[in-house]
């Protein structure tokens, strides 16, 4: 039976089929559940915003090192259409410090 490790980005469990163990199934699930968060990362708004963000805020926000993550600090599933863009609720971080972020946020 083919094997594959669990897709979440710290996570090194063997799965019977490429996808996500069942630790992390129901974080991901969450996301594909809400079309409407899709969509809105998927916009042009979005991509404006980030860009503007990490153009102001280069830097992560926690350790220093380069940022390549725009964070809201507002969840996106109960944020207005307003709040998911306005810069004051985003953060600039670096792809580890983002995940630390999100951990501790409980996403």
């Amino acid at each position: 039976m083919p094997s594959a490790i669990c897709k979440h980005p710290t996570c090194n469990a063997i799965i019977p089929a490429p996808g996500y163990c069942p630790d992390h199934t129901s974080t991901y699930d969450k996301y594909r559940r809400n079309k409407d968060a899709a969509q809105f990362y998927h916009s042009a708004a979005w991509q404006r915003a980030r860009g503007i963000k990490l153009a102001s805020q280069p830097t992560c926000e926690r350790c220093g090192r380069f940022a390549e993550h725009v964070h809201h600090t507002a969840p996106v599933e109960t944020a207005t259409h307003a709040q998911r863009l306005d810069q004051r609720l985003l953060m600039s971080l670096c792809q580890p410090c983002h995940s630390l972020t999100e951990a501790e946020d409980g996403k």
